[in-house]
Order: structure tokens, then C-alpha cells, then sequence
């Protein structure tokens, strides 16, 4: 068993791992406090207002409230069942708050509409290969550097995938081997 310990990824949002200094991060956090209260003002007068709720969820975030980031997200696909950018956000959120099953579902949500969606496909790749299963990982990750090779996704799966243990392969006498034996009758 391994674990990679891979950050999922958000819509159009790329993370370089790049930590803001003190005074920085302190301006930012007053900034957000701002935002907030603006957005929190628009959302009064105009409750489903998907994008104020989506930069909503996105400042819960964060700030770490995933849950207060899992509650706008739940509201916006209450408006529009169909956004996939919500989705991914919400499977994300969702495994933050170690939710799996939620992630898992949201995610393949997208893939049941969009079964070439580069982040989505990144992203479970991330939850399996995070859980240990490398055969899942590799499988979704492939399948968005053969569809989506030149995205940012595929270049951080790219790296992702060295990372992955070797699965063996049974050889071809062995799986014989064991198909022979599960053949009823034999």
C-alpha cells in the first residue's frame, strides 16, 4: 500500500505549491474578510446567484470551512444540476472533509456527461492513487494523458504516474493458470 498524498485539483485553478509570505498572507485575509462581506451583501439581494456562490465556497475554502465551501457548492447544483465546475469543486471539497464516497460520486458525475474532462479525470486518479490503489490511478491517469496530453492536468499526472509503484503482472501462463481454475467444471 501506498499513498501519494496528491492534492486534487479545482476547476481552472492551478497549484504550484507556492506558500505567500507572512505580510502577504495576512493582506490576503483581510481582503477575503472584505469579499466576503460584499459577496455576503449580494447574496441578500439575489440569493442563487451561482458565480457570488461559487467565489463563496471558494473563500470557505481557504479559509478551511469546507463545510460552510460543501454548503454553496450544494446550493449552486440545487440551481443547476449541470455544472460540472461545481461538481468538481464539490468532490473536492468533499474528500477534504473525508467524505471519499461523496468525491467519488461527484466526480464520476462528470465523467458520465464529459468522459474526457481533464480535471475530473486527474482528480480520480488522485483519490485512488491517494487510497492506495495504483491500478485505478494509472487507469484514469492515462486515460487523460491520451485524451488531454498538452493540459496542466496531464503534466502533473504525468509526474504523478512515475511516482506510482510498478504494479507485476501476472504472465500469461499464470493467468491461464487462474482463469483454467475458476472455470466451472474443471
Amino acid at each position: 500500500m501506498f499513498y501519494l498524498g496528491v492534492r486534487l485539483m479545482s476547476p481552472g485553478k492551478s497549484d504550484h505549491g507556492a506558500t505567500p509570505a507572512p505580510a502577504k498572507e495576512q493582506s490576503a485575509e483581510k481582503d477575503n474578510g472584505h469579499e466576503a462581506k460584499m459577496l455576503a451583501e449580494a447574496l441578500r439581494k439575489k440569493p442563487q446567484h451561482a458565480p457570488v456562490l461559487f467565489r463563496m465556497a471558494q473563500l470557505s475554502e481557504e479559509a478551511g470551512d469546507y463545510a460552510k465551501a460543501a454548503e454553496h457548492l450544494r446550493e449552486i447544483l440545487r440551481q443547476e444540476p449541470a455544472n460540472q465546475e461545481a461538481q468538481l469543486e464539490l468532490g473536492k471539497v468533499l474528500y477534504q472533509l473525508g467524505d471519499v464516497a461523496g468525491a467519488l460520486e461527484h466526480t464520476q458525475a462528470i465523467l458520465k456527461v464529459s468522459p474526457d474532462h481533464p480535471d475530473a479525470l486527474y482528480n480520480l486518479g488522485a483519490i485512488y492513487g491517494n487510497l492506495g490503489n495504483g491500478r485505478l490511478a494509472r487507469e484514469h491517469w492515462n486515460r487523460l494523458l491520451a485524451v488531454s496530453p498538452q493540459s496542466e492536468s496531464a503534466v502533473r499526472a504525468r509526474r504523478l504516474l512515475s511516482q506510482l509503484p510498478v504494479e507485476s503482472q501476472p504472465s500469461g501462463e499464470q493467468y491461464v493458470s487462474r482463469i483454467t481454475k475458476e472455470i466451472p467444471g474443471r
